[in-house]
């Protein structure tokens, strides 16, 4: 049992993710670059009252990467699985032991995807908010 596991299952990982994605939706609303279907969803939510809509739609956004960042895992995890259970092309020199030790190094990896994912995920975001700003620039002139 590593380190990385001892965060996981202690929560320190999952409220700093959390946190994260609460920095990224904040920057999402201060840069107008929020999604309009969930927007209207939580303004009829908060009976057209537009503060209450945004706690509303923070909530909801949070929620959505938490999901997309869920359906990675799960396709990373069903994508491990079949691989694994893939006829094998190991020499059978290999002890059971070793076999497993290269199995958790490969399921450690998926942590390491599923945080570049959501790096990825920051940035691509930041793209947006910049070409939306250029975009309102470029017609406001």
């Amino acid at each position: 049992m590593g380190l990385l596991d001892n965060f996981i299952r202690s929560g320190i990982l999952s409220r700093k993710e959390e946190g994260e994605l609460w920095d990224l939706v904040a920057d999402e609303l201060e840069n107008g670059n929020i999604s309009r279907g969930m927007w209207l969803k939580a303004l009829s939510e908060a009976s057209g009252d537009e503060q209450r809509a945004k706690a509303i739609y923070c909530k909801y956004r949070v929620q959505s990467l938490k999901d997309d960042k869920e359906l990675l895992r799960q396709v990373l995890k069903a994508h491990s699985s079949n691989t694994s259970s893939a006829p094998s092309n190991t020499p059978p020199s290999i002890s059971e032991e070793e076999m497993r030790q290269r199995q958790n190094n490969q399921n450690g990896g998926c942590a390491q995807i599923v945080s570049l994912f959501i790096s990825i995920l920051a940035v691509l975001t930041f793209i947006g908010a910049i070409m939306m700003a250029i975009l309102t620039i470029g017609y406001s002139s």
